[in-house]
């Protein structure tokens, strides 16, 4: 299992808190603790909530529209890829934002759990992220003791935007052939 942010958090809910056979866990650029909300993940699911498709009729509509308020174009490719065409004549968002905004109090929240998991799990950081800090490194082996953690040198958050390459080349060697 592999996620990143809040997938992370999904994937170690899921390998702390079931009976899934998971035989190792990667999880980026997420610690389990609680998190203060991120201004940066509010500003783009505020630009995205401010999409009026009404007004779209192709992708560079929507691209233009988010470089207004999300400047690095890498993050806003990243987000575009959760846009997708309901039919001929109108696009969408895949994300349930509405679901998200009402929901991110809990999307902060930190993992809560009495159980390990034991198994082959790896962390990845971006050394441009403070999403995993030393102070950490205790709670992450607290809940996950065979955890090892990688640091992706010119990454950020989004490590498989900045870095995919290096992210590649790190799941290889940790997942094998």
């Amino acid at each position: 299992m592999i996620g990143h942010s809040l997938g992370g958090k999904v994937a170690m809910n899921l390998a702390l808190n079931t009976l899934c056979p998971l035989k190792k866990l990667v999880v980026i650029d997420i610690s389990p603790r609680y998190y203060n909300l991120c201004q940066e993940h509010l500003h783009i699911l505020s630009a995205m909530a401010s999409v009026n498709f009404d007004n779209i009729r192709a992708r560079s509509d929507v691209d233009s529209l988010l470089s207004q308020t999300v400047t690095n174009e890498r993050i806003r490719l990243f987000i575009m890829k959760n846009l997708y065409r309901i039919n001929d004549k109108r696009f969408g968002w895949r994300l349930n934002l509405s679901a998200i905004s009402d929901n991110i109090d809990h999307i902060a929240a930190g993992i809560q759990s009495t159980n390990t998991f034991g198994k082959p799990t790896l962390f990845i950081k971006g050394l441009l992220s403070d999403y995993i800090t030393e102070k950490d490194i205790g709670l992450i082996l607290r809940y996950f003791p065979s955890a090892t953690i990688a640091t992706v040198p010119k990454a950020s958050h989004w490590v498989h935007v900045d870095a995919p390459n290096e992210l590649y080349s790190i799941l290889y060697d940790f997942l094998g052939n």
